[in-house]
């Protein structure tokens, strides 16, 4: 059964959790969320299904050089955009069932209160 990972700290070691998997993932300003994503790429080679991995690397972390690499692991740092954001948590589906991220993205927003300042700009059930 798929759980939603611990916080992740933004500044930390990588590899993101559940980086390897399609799934969700949730941006969080201190105990707040603050953005609900969907990381179900396919990917290929030696990327196949690593959905969450390729959305948060390439839109929301980037790497921290000047921390350098520790046991062969980099340390990342949150883009412009995503400076104020404290830690992200993620939930991974296993290999074959990466349709249900969608799904489960659009339920989270929808489930979120209408009054909480999101940074998705389509929310389910709202005019936009």
């Amino acid at each position: 059964v798929p759980e939603w990972c611990e916080p992740w700290p933004i500044n930390s070691q990588g590899p993101v959790p559940n980086g390897e998997r399609q799934g969700c993932y949730c941006l969080f300003q201190n105990a707040t969320p603050i953005y609900v994503g969907l990381g179900a790429s396919r990917g290929s080679g030696l990327y196949r299904e690593h959905g969450i991995g390729k959305r948060l690397y390439s839109h929301v972390l980037r790497v921290d050089s000047s921390r350098g690499v520790v046991n062969n692991k980099g340390f990342y740092m949150p883009r412009e955009k995503w400076q104020h954001v404290t830690h992200l948590r993620t939930i991974g589906f296993p290999s074959g069932y990466g349709y249900l991220a969608p799904a489960l993205e659009s339920f989270l927003l929808s489930q979120l209160p209408q009054s909480l300042s999101l940074h998705n700009t389509m929310r389910p059930g709202s005019s936009a």
